[in-house]
């Protein structure tokens, strides 16, 4: 999908001020760039002001592990042996209507986080995700919206804890330029957290219905 005209303008004029900063640092000596590490900063600019979580980032630990005192909510899209991050972008609406996760700038959920996170810092090649991760979310209707591209498998799970961590996770298979939307309710009871799947008019929906593999 391309990008809005006005979105498509700040973005090249962002992608200019940096080239001329980079320039005028070369002739003054401070920095050695050569072609192709400025093509580099190039690319890590423009994933970074389209929502995607830059690239050049490192993996940070779950939000969970700081948000042991409220109730926590993750959406988290990897790949089947959660050693990689699937070619996706993610976003996630809270019941007030505020997003959080890829392209959000504005109406942001509070408390939110979105990139590239390892849920098991011990044991980061088997528990690599993407996600938008609340801290103190709010209970009710929630709307993922995932953008995939390329075709290959990979799981969508939402994570959420009160007393206890609850994982209910979705198994998918991407196609390039699809774009899916999936509804689940999230509730605390007697302090334990609990999601059930949605359809489109909100009735409680079967996992089995959603899954591809």
């Amino acid at each position: 999908m391309g990008l809005p005209q006005n979105t498509r303008s700040d973005l090249n004029e962002q992608v200019r001020e940096v080239l001329t900063i980079e320039v005028i640092e070369l002739k003054r000596g401070t920095a050695q760039m050569n072609r192709t590490s400025l093509v580099t900063l190039v690319l890590i600019t423009i994933s970074c002001f389209t929502g995607t979580p830059c690239m050049a980032s490192v993996s940070k630990p779950s939000l969970e592990l700081n948000c042991l005192d409220r109730p926590f909510l993750g959406v988290a899209v990897s790949t089947p042996e959660r050693n990689a991050i699937p070619t996706v972008q993610l976003t996630l609406r809270d019941p007030l209507g505020r997003a959080a996760g890829a392209g959000i700038k504005h109406t942001r959920i509070p408390h939110s986080r979105y990139g590239n996170v390892v849920q098991i810092p011990n044991d980061p090649e088997r528990s690599r995700m993407l996600a938008v991760e609340i801290c103190d979310a709010r209970q009710g209707v929630y709307t993922i919206t995932i953008r995939e591209g390329g075709n290959s498998r990979y799981r969508l799970e939402v994570i959420a804890s009160g007393k206890d961590s609850l994982f209910e996770p979705l198994h998918r298979s991407s196609r390039d330029g699809r774009i899916l939307i999936n509804k689940f309710a999230f509730k605390i009871q007697s302090g334990a957290a609990k999601i059930i799947w949605l359809d489109k008019t909100e009735k409680p929906l079967d996992q089995r219905e959603i899954d591809d593999w």
